[in-house]
């Protein structure tokens, strides 16, 4: 059971063991020779939009930028189109195969199976746990996840479930592929379903540190006394609008950081102001920095 009020932050690089992207990687799906055909395979839509298209991936390739969001903020007549992109190259990779068909290296990188053996309770006493979830993702994978794994721990209904799960808040701060009560996980070529994911998107600009979803993000994280930074960017935008150079002092701040240099640590460090974040090495995954950080399941003395 996790008895100390902890708040995980998850960027792409959490999704990623489950077959997501990271920002770059989308990009690069999302610009390459073959996206075209998985786009237009899609049923519903008119020509004009898929000529729309071609032209968007022709000016994201051509950009500069490394970033779909990045791009969008300054070209809002492709938002629709980026938004329709993004739903299509990620919710293919919504199944469960991702979750239960793992071995070797997949196996080793499986954080959400180490979560929630830390939840880990009697039936009934799930809700005990002191758990929140910020997600910049819009997959629902880690959610869906929990809820099977309780629903076959206990052969809990759904309303034991969500019963179980409402002290438990995941919040997707910039939107979601639509709630699991709308859209089942696991992916759907029908165009509607794809027209109800890309709804649920809201790119960086679209969103501020003043949306509901940033208040609950701030409450949550001035009342917390452990905060994990899991597979995250740490982009100055969302630094800021989390606001984490105001955290309580007596808050401990433990961040993965796969693939950073140095150099790169002490800049994210600055803002976070006077509080230390306490990296992880350049060389672990999000499985290996909950290993070595603090216990999700310490108790409190």
């Amino acid at each position: 059971m996790i008895s100390y009020r902890t708040v995980l932050v998850v960027g792409a690089g959490g999704s990623k063991p489950y077959g997501f992207f990271t920002g770059e990687e989308l990009y690069l799906e999302i610009v390459g020779d073959n996206f075209a055909g998985q786009f237009s395979a899609f049923q519903g839509y008119t020509e004009e939009f898929f000529l729309g298209f071609r032209e968007f991936q022709q000016a994201l390739k051509k950009s500069g930028r490394k970033s779909v969001d990045a791009f969008l903020e300054y070209r809002p007549e492709f938002v629709e189109i980026g938004k329709f992109a993004i739903a299509v190259a990620l919710t293919k990779y919504e199944t469960e195969g991702w979750f239960y068909e793992r071995s070797g290296h997949q196996l080793a990188e499986h954080w959400y199976q180490y979560l929630m053996d830390r939840l880990s309770t009697p039936p009934g006493r799930f809700r005990e746990n002191q758990l929140s979830v910020l997600t910049f993702n819009y997959d629902r994978s880690l959610e869906f996840y929990m809820r099977n794994s309780l629903q076959n721990s206990f052969k809990f209904d759904r309303k034991q479930v969500d019963e179980q799960l409402e002290n438990t808040p995941i919040i997707h701060l910039h939107g979601q592929f639509g709630s699991l009560e709308k859209r089942p996980y696991g992916f759907d070529a029908n165009n509607p379903m794809i027209q109800e994911a890309a709804a649920g998107i809201r790119i960086v600009h679209e969103t501020d540190s003043d949306s509901d979803a940033f208040k609950q993000a701030h409450n949550l994280l001035r009342a917390a006394d452990r905060i994990y930074f899991v597979g995250f960017g740490y982009g100055e935008t969302n630094l800021q609008r989390l606001g984490v150079d105001r955290f309580r002092p007596e808050i401990e701040v433990y961040g993965s950081a796969m693939g950073l240099k140095q150099q790169e640590r002490n800049r994210i460090q600055q803002s976070f102001g006077s509080k230390t974040v306490q990296f992880g090495a350049e060389h672990w995954g999000a499985m290996a920095f909950f290993r070595e950080s603090p216990a999700l399941d310490d108790r409190r003395p």
